[in-house]
């Protein structure tokens, strides 16, 4: 009975916590249009919790999303783990700015990873930053000589800015993004991580949903979604 006990207590434990990372602090949260669009998308990671987002461990990135692409399979790639990057539903698909505001870091060059290799020297790799309603935003893992803007550029929310690669601290192609607030301009990984919400919408690991068009009102969550 004690060891049912325990076995007990610590599922609920683990049930709580995996409950808490669908719950934000919504007066912090951001609202932006989708990055992506044209598939059929599922967030390999998000939430406000590490069970269910491993970036909720490091506080600049504590609502990062980690966003793939499903092929009409239902799956993100053509095999278990493939080592051709076209493989993967989503790589090379154009990345769109989220906001319209001013581009403060652009940064490219690395080359794109053949998984699972990584770049944990480089965790970002190709990655902008976009000024975004008082926020940084992160748009990083992007192709090798794919972006498509530079340092103070201004941009119009649905403008592309770069496409979706491998390169940096990556295991697959997928779209890294994640905001911050009062960290030094320009440097990642150094300010206080801020919720994003698309349509009102926080997103959450296992969430699968229609970025059919780059503005709000065209944003489409599953129908089996909450």
């Amino acid at each position: 009975m004690v060891l049912n006990g325990c076995l007990i207590a610590a599922l609920l434990w683990l049930n709580i916590s995996v409950l808490k990372g669908y719950r934000y602090p919504k007066e912090m949260a951001v609202d932006l249009s989708f990055p992506l669009k044209g598939g059929t998308y599922y967030i390999g990671g998000g939430g406000n919790s590490r069970w269910i987002n491993n970036h909720n461990a490091f506080p600049p990135q504590d609502f990062a999303l980690d966003i793939l692409r499903l092929n009409s399979m239902g799956n993100r790639a053509w095999g278990i783990w493939p080592s051709e990057l076209s493989a993967y539903t989503i790589y090379g698909d154009s990345v769109y700015s989220p906001c319209s505001e001013e581009i403060i870091l652009a940064v490219d060059g690395f080359p794109d990873l053949t998984p699972p290799t990584r770049d944990s020297e480089n965790p970002a790799g190709n990655h902008v930053v976009v000024s975004c309603k008082g926020v940084e935003a992160l748009l990083a893992h992007l192709m090798a000589g794919s972006v498509a803007v530079s340092k103070n550029d201004t941009v119009d929310a649905g403008d592309i800015i770069g496409r979706v690669g491998n390169s940096g601290n990556t295991t697959q192609p997928h779209l890294h993004l994640h905001l911050e607030r009062n960290g030094p301009p320009g440097k990642i990984l150094n300010g206080d991580g801020v919720p994003a919400t698309f349509n009102n919408r926080f997103l959450v690991r296992n969430s699968v949903f229609w970025g059919i068009g780059n503005e709000n009102s065209l944003f489409r969550t599953h129908p089996g979604d909450k």
